[in-house]
């Protein structure tokens, strides 16, 4: 998404002022990183982080998504060993810092772009995280076939919109069930999902055993205009699947970040397993 200095930027900003000082605590190269994610400086970027990774952005549009996971940590801090299905990945910058967390960890990460894809894979290698990071360039949708899929400003590509005008490219996608059959998932610790939209389908339409394998839920969550595509919906729904609330975060009167567990390991982890995330633009 490409960082504009305007009123909505500056009120988050403002809003966020007691995260500055975690920028250089995560960053190393903080000064250049603010001037991308102030839409002072465009193009692609390179930012290297305190936890020893090294992430490339060829869009110059990961800084917000770099905020969210590196410096408000909205995702939370990741288990040790945790098996991990991530649906979104994007240019890799969650998959990146879960899989720096502990040598154990095991990412499947899914991003349906190709050009998104690509970077991924550099990314990946630049850290040596191949035999960590599984990545696909498959979309997770209700069902698998193709698919369009709408480019708006990245990284908020999605199977969803209300501009007619976005264009459309045809993606090949599977369903969540497919993301655990094909990979031989008996048990996933964390499942993470930032579909802008496409989060309900995928859910809704995943069998009730799927579930049951699922220990935990980090996502972001959009309203949108289709039916039942909203948090109070959402939650009822993973609430029948058997997970509680354990977090819950909302940006905007539509948006916001979920984390939910399995009732039976909700005081193993819950909030405990991660920094409580706070908002921002």
């Amino acid at each position: 998404m490409e960082r504009k200095l305007d009123r909505r930027l500056l009120v988050g900003m403002a809003r966020n002022v007691r995260y500055i000082p975690h920028i250089p605590l995560n960053i190393k190269n903080w000064p250049t990183y603010l001037l991308y994610y102030l839409g002072l400086k465009k193009g692609g970027a390179t930012y290297f982080f305190r936890n020893g990774t090294t992430l490339t952005d060829k869009e110059g549009t990961a800084s917000g998504t770099i905020a969210v996971v590196f410096v408000r940590k909205q995702y939370g801090l990741i288990p040790k060993g945790s098996t991990i299905v991530e649906i979104g990945a994007n240019v890799g910058t969650f998959a990146l810092y879960a899989a720096a967390a502990d040598a154990d960890v095991r990412l499947y990460s899914y991003e349906p772009i190709r050009e998104n894809f690509e970077v991924l894979l550099n990314n990946i290698t630049a850290n040596g995280f191949q035999e960590r990071i599984k990545a696909f360039n498959v979309g997770v949708a209700g069902k698998s076939g193709i698919r369009e899929f709408y480019l708006g400003s990245s990284p908020e590509h999605s199977f969803v919109t209300n501009d007619e005008s976005v264009r459309g490219v045809e993606v090949e996608c599977v369903s969540l069930r497919d993301v655990l059959e094909s990979n031989h998932l008996e048990k996933v610790d964390l499942l993470k999902i930032n579909a802008e939209g496409a989060e309900y389908e995928i859910l809704y339409s995943t069998p009730r055993e799927c579930f049951d394998r699922i220990e935990e839920i980090r996502m972001e969550y959009h309203g949108h205009h289709l039916d039942k595509c909203d948090l109070a919906h959402l939650k009822a729904f993973l609430e029948q699947c058997g997970y509680v609330t354990t977090h819950l975060y909302r940006h905007t009167h539509d948006e916001g970040f979920i984390w939910l567990k399995k009732r039976h390991c909700r005081d193993e982890a819950g909030p405990k397993a991660g920094t409580r995330p706070t908002s921002g633009v």
